[in-house]
């Protein structure tokens, strides 16, 4: 019961700080005009081609002088900045007409009230995804808490349900239980995931159908079908090729959980053996493999977005 609330309490904090770091500095940098912005976010936006997996034992040893290891705080601070998701809100709050924050601003509004009280609510959508998948994300995560925790009553599920598999605890009714409390907020999640990507698709596809040259095809006789199938869906797909190209690279480091759990050999399980028994070239390998997948996810993301 205490690792459940543990991950609870872990997870709706890191929502919650993280939807105000990410909005706010995708506003900054999305509504406000300063010197050198443009350079900042690319030098950001170049830290998605680091591998999180090189960055576990510099965090460790900051964690570490600062005090907050084996502590909530360790999960939480490096899940609250993630530049995917403030690249994503940004072109969101790109897309809301500057007219209205210009409007707000004459009638005196400060940056945080336009921010606060126009931006966000036409965000929403975007705000809600950024929730999901923090959600997602948070509740699976198994390296964070495995390294970075060491009290077992400061456990977090994905990790204690490993615990049911040592030690004394061997019943296979109780680890099944386990493995469902863990496994039925992802799958509820899984269907919503599903409702935004189709909210994706239709947001799309609705825009399009609007467009200048589709109205043009209709009018030279091309039929709806002809339309809607070879011009409409393949511009509406765009967004979707994003998420799956960012999915990729998730897939293919392995269901660390599973692998864990159940002691299925996959490279989830390699990397954690690896790094409890400071295999370094191991380490590496898998470091260096994490770089060509995310380096190929995106080629192949290009490639069907010319498709």
């Amino acid at each position: 019961g205490q690792w459940y609330i543990n991950t609870i309490v872990m997870t709706v904090t890191t929502i919650v700080i993280k939807v105000f770091v990410v909005s706010i500095t995708a506003y900054a940098f999305s509504k406000i005009n300063f010197k050198g912005r443009d350079g900042i976010f690319l030098v950001l936006l170049t830290s998605l081609m680091i591998p999180s997996d090189i960055m576990l034992i510099p965090r460790y040893v900051i964690f570490k002088q600062i005090h907050i290891l084996d502590t909530m705080w360790s999960l939480v601070l490096p899940a609250t900045f993630d530049i995917y998701f403030v690249f994503m809100m940004r072109q969101a709050f790109i897309g809301i007409p500057e007219e209205i924050s210009e409007a707000a601003r004459i009638d005196g509004c400060s940056h945080f009230q336009i921010y606060s009280r126009i931006i966000l609510p036409l965000a929403k959508p975007s705000i809600v995804t950024l929730i999901l998948f923090t959600f997602v994300w948070s509740w699976n995560d198994y390296m964070g808490p495995y390294i970075f925790i060491s009290s077992l009553e400061k456990q977090m599920l994905s990790v204690g349900i490993k615990l049911f598999t040592e030690g004394t605890v061997t019943d296979p009714a109780l680890q099944m239980s386990a493995a469902t409390l863990v496994l039925m907020p992802v799958l509820v999640l899984s269907v919503s995931m599903a409702g935004t990507n189709i909210r994706y698709i239709r947001s799309a596809m609705l825009e399009i159908l609007q467009q200048d040259y589709l109205r043009t095809a209709r009018a030279k006789g091309i039929g709806r079908r002809m339309v809607i199938y070879k011009h409409a869906l393949r511009n509406a797909l765009v967004p979707i090729v994003t998420v799956i190209g960012m999915q990729i690279p998730v897939l293919f480091g392995g269901a660390v959980i599973v692998e864990q759990l159940f002691s299925w050999p996959g490279l989830g399980l390699m990397t954690m053996s690896a790094i409890l028994n400071r295999d370094y070239p191991v380490i590496m390998g898998v470091c260096l493999l994490s770089a060509v997948v995310v380096l190929a996810a995106n080629l192949v993301t290009d490639i069907l977005y010319a498709i």
